[in-house]
């Protein structure tokens, strides 16, 4: 996959120029997946494999996200907990930020689970003093946010019940190469935006990226909107509100 940025910082940098640029945009909610070169590539003078096994390499990740942004540029687990109850009991009892207070700021949530997660909480049950948001399941101490990719069948009313306890989702539109060479291309796409995941990730965000298939698929929000009011729990007046914010 091609990029445009080459090392975690300069990433992070671009992220933040565009932000500055931007000051009352949503927030920016960012998906970080830990991966590390096989022995293959090392052996054939790719990079040095990295092993996600000790507290103290994701306590430099987390001063990476931070040599960045500041404090008040940033939403963290430590901006969820409330009243000494954990990161999940905050969540259920209070909710996320509200937009006005979350505009023009970024998040981070973990894609792996395993392993790393547990590295990642270690000593840390609610994720305290982390940047990421990790991916946990409910009764979880550290759940805010779970990666459930399947929006289909049961799973889609069981997303939005998630949504509507308090829970951040990510669910999937599609998934690669299957979905474009199915018989009904569109039935998960119409699942993830009806489901209410706050994110719905696809590998085919523009026209044309499917041709390749024979097939005419795309997945954008109505418009070519970047976010649009949740069919789960939107408050009443959401949509007069997207309006008038798209006229400033």
């Amino acid at each position: 996959m091609g990029t445009v940025c080459h090392t975690l910082i300069e990433c992070l940098k671009m992220i933040k120029g565009w932000s500055a640029k931007s000051p009352k945009h949503v927030p920016i909610a960012n998906m970080i997946e830990f991966k590390t070169a096989g022995d293959d590539m090392a052996y054939l003078g790719g990079a040095t494999p990295i092993k996600w096994n000790t507290s103290e390499l994701m306590a430099s990740l987390d001063a990476e996200f931070r040599s960045v942004f500041s404090t008040k540029e940033l939403i963290t687990p430590d901006d969820l907990r409330r009243d000494n109850l954990t990161l999940e009991q905050s969540v259920l009892k209070y909710g996320w930020p509200e937009l006005e207070s979350a505009r023009g700021r970024v998040l981070f949530l973990m894609d792996n689970t395993g392993e790393v997660h547990d590295t990642y909480v270690k000593d840390r049950p609610s994720a305290e003093g982390r940047v990421i948001f990790p991916n946990s399941s409910p009764g979880n101490p550290d759940c805010a946010f779970q990666k459930l990719n399947n929006p289909l069948g049961e799973n889609l009313a069981n997303i939005q019940e998630q949504v509507r306890k308090n829970y951040w989702v990510r669910t999937r539109a599609d998934e690669p190469i299957v979905t474009v060479t199915s018989n009904d291309t569109t039935v998960m796409r119409d699942a993830a935006f009806a489901s209410g995941a706050q994110i719905v990730s696809t590998d085919f965000q523009g026209w044309g990226m499917a041709a390749r298939y024979g097939v005419d698929y795309v997945v954008t929000l109505p418009g070519g909107a970047a976010v649009i009011c949740n069919p789960i729990n939107a408050p009443e007046g959401c949509d007069k509100l997207v309006l008038e914010n798209l006229k400033k």
